[in-house]
């Protein structure tokens, strides 16, 4: 099972591939930049729906449950 370090790593993988800032990223998922840097450094985690949201805009954050 992942981390919410290994996660917070993958979205943070995610964003930057995609070319976006924290404070675009956040606002396309709909968290604080704030949050975003929180779960990307492991501190936080983000909810299955927000997870489900970068799986669909973005791509497949790893370990994540894919329906």
């Amino acid at each position: 099972m992942k981390t919410s370090k290994d996660i917070g790593s993958e979205i943070k993988t995610i964003r930057k591939e995609s070319g976006l800032s924290q404070i675009e990223f956040a606002n396309e998922i709909g968290i604080s930049q704030p949050h975003l840097s929180r779960v990307e450094n492991g501190f936080e985690s983000v909810s299955k729906p927000v997870q489900k949201l970068i799986q669909l805009r973005f791509g497949s954050i790893n370990g994540g449950d894919k329906q």
